[in-house]
């Protein structure tokens, strides 16, 4: 990867920040959806504003974009000067992780890079930033420092990045259930929420996402229809 992504063009709606997924408001948020006899199941992007950098994180995102807003930490310094304190604070006593922002009709991040986008990946990409952990916060939340624990807290690392990509790139859903029923008033049919649950990160079809816990036994069949299980 060359260079720091910041010292690059943003994309257009950087000047906004990230602070949800880049979807316009207005725009109508569902991805799929399955309508069998009097039910109604929606999969939808949850639009919501919250971060999972709000979450009780095991590490620290420090990023470096000269107009996107990511992470927990955008130090004043150089990213130079930055990794400098750092070395100076912690030494070798602290896990630590690059971070690398794409940016092509929309965001991603992950901790490995994108060379193998091939000439996309090499103009639209580079690093943004860190996620670390020191050596005393693994004591603290494993009990001691060894290459156990160690190799633990990256995979935590690793998957903390995951989930915020997710949430900047917009793999953020929801599901709606409804089921119809017929207002005998004014003789028109009506549709009532049964269930409406969001905040489920990644792909929503992977039967590992949650989604089917919260689909009411009557409509099993249908989720599993409309996912593809």
């Amino acid at each position: 990867m060359k260079g720091w992504y910041g010292n690059r063009q943003a994309h257009s709606l950087a000047s906004k920040g990230i602070k949800t997924k880049m979807v316009a408001r207005g725009y109508d948020y569902t991805v799929d959806k399955i309508e069998k006899g009097d039910y109604r199941i929606s999969i939808y992007q949850d639009d919501s504003d919250m971060s999972p950098r709000e979450w009780d994180n095991l590490g620290h995102m420090v990023t470096f974009h000269g107009r996107y807003t990511l992470g927990d930490e955008q130090p004043n310094e150089s990213p130079e000067e930055w990794m400098e304190e750092l070395n100076e604070m912690y030494g070798d006593k602290v896990e630590i992780l690059p971070l690398y922002l794409y940016d092509h009709s929309g965001i991603t991040m992950n901790t490995t890079g994108y060379s193998h986008l091939g000439m996309h990946g090499y103009f639209d990409s580079g690093q943004v930033g860190w996620i670390y952990i020191t050596h005393d916060e693994i004591k603290k939340e494993y009990g001691k420092v060894t290459t156990e624990t160690i190799t633990k807290a990256r995979k935590v690392l690793e998957s903390e990045v995951e989930t915020y990509d997710d949430f900047i790139s917009g793999n953020v859903y929801g599901v709606l259930v409804e089921k119809q029923k017929h207002c005998d008033s004014c003789e028109h049919d009506e549709w009532d929420v049964i269930e409406s649950v969001g905040g489920f990160y990644g792909n929503w079809r992977d039967k590992d996402a949650g989604l089917i816990d919260h689909i009411p036994e009557e409509v099993e069949g249908m989720f599993k229809e409309l996912a593809g299980w």
